[in-house]
């Protein structure tokens, strides 16, 4: 991976972002020290972005279609056909409940609060 790709540049941006901010901005650091932090953000990020493809690898080319053969030739066009077999009846082995009815809410006390002791 190249040092001055984009992936590389926003890393080392964005690691040495609060240096750039107060170097540039606020003016709090000298801006020298700003830019040599972002030197080494710099060279950090493009080792460990450069590890990173390293261990992945390149992604692979694609498969040229043969000569005089459209790109659509190239795909098998026959159809995919399945059968499916038919599944066996299964046996209802609960038999189904009777409804409950309405949910009373039970004796209650006169003005619908709870009951009063006496």
């Amino acid at each position: 991976m190249r040092m001055l790709s984009a992936p590389v540049l926003a890393g080392a941006v964005l690691a040495s972002s609060p240096a750039l901010y107060q170097g540039f901005i606020t003016r709090t650091v000298p801006m020298q020290d700003a830019g040599s932090r972002f030197a080494v953000a710099l060279v950090i990020a493009w080792l460990a972005m450069s590890a990173v493809a390293m261990l992945v690898g390149e992604p692979p080319k694609p498969v040229p279609a043969a000569e005089g053969a459209s790109a659509d030739a190239a795909v098998d066009a026959s159809p995919v056909t399945a059968t499916v077999a038919d599944p066996a009846p299964v046996a209802d082995t609960m038999p189904l409940s009777e409804p409950i009815g309405e949910l009373s809410a039970g004796p209650s006390a006169p003005g619908g609060g709870a009951p009063q002791a006496a």
